[in-house]
């Protein structure tokens, strides 16, 4: 967990970098250079926490069931230096940048940061608390200013749609909120997401509605993930091929009970990519069974 903090952290100061370059090329501006400014201090905040964090993520109980690959990591990138090349060519418009800042800061991989903060709040630090705080209003800035610009209507279309990309509904099952947490930041765009904190409570999200993807942990209070499955199929017959087994088990008897019928299956952690890929097999119907 340790490496992907320190990578945010190292996109975090490169995007305060970027704003407070673009805040000096928009001068003449005083309310767009103001709101650059606004936002370069945000990102210097965001940067400060994650470098401090550095002792905690050393504590075993703090551990990241994800791991960043290089298509994620690119995915992310990829607006930012857009972004940082438009600003150093100087020749940049408002339009250009704020798209490229809406781009970046409403792309689906960006809520991630944000769920890799919120495993840092469990440690009851005050500043990791503040820094979710401080991102949703980070956001809410840039929203706002959008909206008062009639000539960026464009942009608050894009601010609307990234978030919720998918439309289905997706269970995701753990006792630990700060895996749930992780899962909901990595999922965020695939559909509406709905939580539960074991093979019980899943059994009764499940009544509420048609799931498109469970995505469940196997050591769980009250019921495992294999128990969960064995109960939702009998009830939910269309569910057998929507079920993924996202887990850290060793146990002999679960994995060859997973491996026998061939479902879908993956190791904690796993990268972000390789957990989205997945989702979205089984939310297409890529990954049904014949």
């Amino acid at each position: 967990m340790k490496s992907i903090i320190d990578w945010l952290a190292g996109i975090e100061k490169a995007a305060w970098e970027a704003h407070e370059r673009a805040a000096v090329i928009f001068g003449d501006d005083p309310e767009f250079s103001r709101l650059l400014k606004e936002l370069a201090e945000d990102e210097k905040i965001h940067y400060s926490v994650l470098k401090r964090s550095s002792p905690l993520i050393l504590d075993e109980d703090v551990q990241s069931i994800v791991s960043m690959d290089e298509l994620s990591r690119e995915q992310i990138m990829k607006p930012l230096r857009r972004c940082g090349e438009k600003i150093a060519s100087g020749e940049v418009s408002k339009k250009d940048l704020v798209e490229s800042i809406v781009e970046i800061e409403f792309s689906e991989l960006n809520h991630v940061f944000l769920y890799f903060i919120n495993t840092l709040v469990k440690a009851e630090d005050e500043d990791f608390s503040s820094a979710v705080e401080n991102i949703e209003d980070h956001k809410g800035r840039i929203e706002e200013y959008v909206k008062s610009r009639p000539e960026l209507s464009g942009c608050l279309g894009m601010i609307r749609r990234l978030p919720t990309v998918g439309g289905e509904k997706i269970l995701i099952v753990d006792d630990s909120q700060v895996n749930l947490d992780l899962l909901r930041g990595v999922l965020a765009g695939e559909g509406e997401i709905v939580e539960a904190g074991n093979g019980a409570e899943a059994l009764e999200r499940l009544k509420e509605g048609r799931y498109a993807a469970v995505v469940t942990d196997v050591y769980m209070p009250r019921m495992n993930g294999v128990e969960l499955y064995i109960n939702a199929v009998e009830r939910y017959p269309d569910l057998k091929g929507r079920f993924i087994f996202f887990t850290s088990t060793h146990n002999p008897e679960h994995l060859d009970f997973i491996r026998s019928r061939r479902l879908n299956y993956l190791k904690k952690p796993s990268p972000i990519n390789a957990i989205r890929r997945m989702v979205r097999e089984i939310t297409s119907g890529e990954n049904e069974e014949s």
